[in-house]
């Protein structure tokens, strides 16, 4: 159990608020360890928590969430399992739903007794509790064009499928597509959305990427060789362990240069600050039209 005490970490002040926001991410995470230790599943941190692990033994003082990828067959068979296991206060969130009420391109688990409200959810149904992110790994061509049209393209019925659901903006590439799939349901446009980003995964390839992620696919942040996540090594995390992939030093180096050396001061605060309404202490149903949450996002 991590403390909730207030403390100071490279000189970062750690209040009890994101204490108990570690807390309950790290209570998610022994679940998913649990569920993928059973079924064989193999897992790894990325970005600023694969830096934290290495850097800091544990969360970046200044970061608020967990994140994790996994490669599409191991993906599937997680989501596929999860919901078997995951206690009755933990939400899966994953793909569209049944009565087209909600869409989520990417893996969130949620809790149900906390709040994490994001900007872009506010107005949405679901579960808005605090969050731990799992992104599933599809292989990419080695053609950096190939890339690029499949990224936009994935954009494409990203915007398409949530305008459908939330009825949100859509592009100049997802206009077109809505013109072109009229008469396709939603779940039919989410099926050729999901082929779309698993196009090369039965195909010989050196190269990785988040394709259901679009901004991220644009940036090639995560963009890495099969060989840097081919395995996994435990290392320490704060109370408990956490799996990073065998080629993590290449992969946080392609992306943030020096990750081990510390930001300046002044760029050290939580990256979600203005994009996340927090509060681990009361669960989402308490905000429901509330006026602080409206405030916050300046609704």
């Amino acid at each position: 159990m991590i403390s909730l005490e207030d403390e100071c970490r490279d000189g970062f002040c750690v209040d009890k608020k994101r204490k108990k926001i570690w807390e309950i991410e790290l209570n998610m995470l022994d679940y998913l360890k649990m569920i993928c230790k059973e079924h064989g599943i193999k897992w790894f941190l990325i970005g600023g928590s694969a830096i934290g692990a290495v850097r800091h033994k544990g969360f970046i003082p200044w970061d608020d969430d967990i994140d994790l990828g996994m490669k599409r067959d191991d993906f599937e068979r997680f989501i596929k399992y999860a919901p078997k296991y995951l206690p009755e206060q933990y939400e899966l969130q994953y793909g569209l739903k049944s009565d087209n009420s909600e869409f989520h391109y990417f893996c969130r688990i949620r809790d149900k007794k906390s709040t994490g409200i994001r900007r872009q959810e506010y107005a949405t149904n679901g579960v808005k509790g605090v969050f731990i992110e799992i992104y599933p790994f599809d292989n990419v061509p080695s053609s950096k064009v190939l890339r690029t049209i499949q990224w936009k393209m994935s954009m494409a019925y990203i915007e398409l499928i949530r305008n459908r659901v939330y009825h949100t903006y859509m592009g100049k590439m997802a206009r077109v597509l809505d013109c072109c799939n009229k008469n396709k349901s939603t779940q039919e446009l989410y099926d050729k959305w999901l082929k779309l980003c698993q196009k090369y995964n039965s195909k010989k390839s050196q190269l990785v990427d988040t394709v259901s992620i679009p901004g991220y696919s644009e940036s090639e942040v995560d963009l890495f060789k099969i060989e840097d996540i081919s395995s996994v090594y435990q290392v320490p995390f704060e109370t408990t362990t956490a799996n990073i992939a065998v080629g993590n030093d290449n992969c946080l180096r392609k992306t943030y240069g020096d990750y081990m050396q510390l930001p300046p001061e002044e760029e050290r605060g939580m990256h979600h600050q203005t994009e996340i309404f927090y509060d681990p202490f009361k669960s989402y149903i308490e905000y429901e039209n509330s006026k602080e949450v409206k405030d916050f996002f300046g609704l």
